[in-house]
């Protein structure tokens, strides 16, 4: 039976396709639990170590999050689940995150994944911005992730 957060298998048929594979060291063995298990995580809030053992290891899932969100796995998912949505009406908001001082400071060496500086100095000090992009009935259709300073008009 399927749980409160798992993927119906109409979801997984879509999703199944956009998973890499990768061959190093034990194959999985079951995927699709891992990826429940990747929204089960994210969906309650919980920490890794909290995850049902229905989903394997929380090691285990937490190295296929990884690499899923590495190699671009999860954005081709998210793009490929929101395709041919009704994106007549969409509206667009952000919210600020206030830098921690380690991260102020470390921002000269860490640029993030994406090589760019995901800091931007405002009135409050340190600031990253996370734009979202949601259709009518507030479901995400674009996520971004830009510095403090940066305008939700020049993201859009």
């Amino acid at each position: 039976s399927i749980h409160r957060y798992e993927m119906t298998d109409a979801e997984w048929a879509i999703i199944e396709p956009l998973i890499v594979r990768h061959h190093r060291g034990r194959p999985q063995k079951d995927i699709r639990a891992h990826m429940n298990g990747i929204l089960w995580i994210a969906r309650s809030g919980a920490r890794w170590e909290d995850l049902p053992a229905r989903y394997g290891p929380h090691q285990t899932v937490y190295s296929c999050f990884c690499r899923w969100r590495d190699d671009g796995t999860l954005e081709k998912i998210f793009e490929a689940l929101h395709e041919g949505a009704d994106l007549s009406e969409i509206s667009i908001d952000s919210t600020a995150a206030k830098a921690s001082v380690q991260q102020a400071v470390g921002q000269e060496s860490d640029k993030g994944r994406t090589g760019k500086f995901l800091h931007g100095t405002t009135r409050g000090g340190k600031t990253t911005k996370i734009h979202s992009l949601v259709n009518r009935i507030g479901l995400p259709v674009q996520l971004a992730i830009t510095a403090g300073n940066v305008q939700d008009c020049s993201e859009a």
